[in-house]
């Protein structure tokens, strides 16, 4: 009498899964990915390969785009660098980053990431665009703001009159050549001579 040999089952280890998964001989392979995946997205397991890859792709594509386009003469140079870098390195990250996870490359697939290459693209361009605007508008503000904060400084922290042991050093070094007012004071005098000599 003959056994007729079984075959064993197939054992699965899969990251994120406490457990050894089994599977009867003989089962597929796509049904057994297909498991894998579920109960991995069951418990909270990202699988995806190279997540954040076309954004920071894309980062360093804009940023090299802008800088070319600053140098190049063309108008508006600093912002079409940044939207043609910023959506061709989104675009290749996407491509990459399909091939790593297994998706097949089909049109759909392509249409979508040339879509949403475009729109890296455009959110790029138009932050080169929009932020040089905003710091020419926001410049006068935060010279006024620097001002009142160098006022009020001079007002709370500056003392009105000088004691006896710097009046005497002030003296001492005026006699040797050295400037006779501190830097804050050759900087309010613009008519002293003595802040373009410190200053170098």
């Amino acid at each position: 009498m003959s056994e007729t040999p079984t075959e064993s089952p197939m054992r699965v280890q899969a990251e994120g899964l406490p457990d050894t998964l089994e599977f009867p001989a003989g089962t597929s392979t796509d049904v057994i990915q297909s498991t894998v995946k579920r109960l991995q997205q069951e418990k909270g397991v990202n699988q995806e390969k190279f997540a954040h890859l076309p954004e920071q792709m894309a980062a360093a594509g804009g940023m090299a785009g802008a800088t070319l386009g600053q140098i190049s003469p063309i108008p508006g140079g600093r912002m079409i660098g940044a939207a043609a870098g910023a959506a061709g390195m989104h675009y290749a990250g996407k491509t990459i980053q399909d091939v790593a996870n297994g998706i097949e490359p089909t049109i759909e697939t392509i249409t979508d990431n040339l879509l949403s290459a475009g729109k890296m693209g455009l959110t790029s361009g138009a932050a080169e665009g929009a932020f040089p605007i905003l710091g020419d508008l926001l410049a006068p503000i935060g010279k006024q703001v620097a001002d009142i904060g160098a006022k009020l400084g001079n007002k709370l922290f500056v003392p009105k009159t000088s004691s006896e042991v710097v009046k005497t050093a002030e003296g001492v070094l005026s006699k040797v050549g050295a400037p006779s007012q501190t830097l804050g004071q050759m900087a309010d005098d613009p008519a002293s001579k003595h802040i373009a000599n410190t200053m170098e």
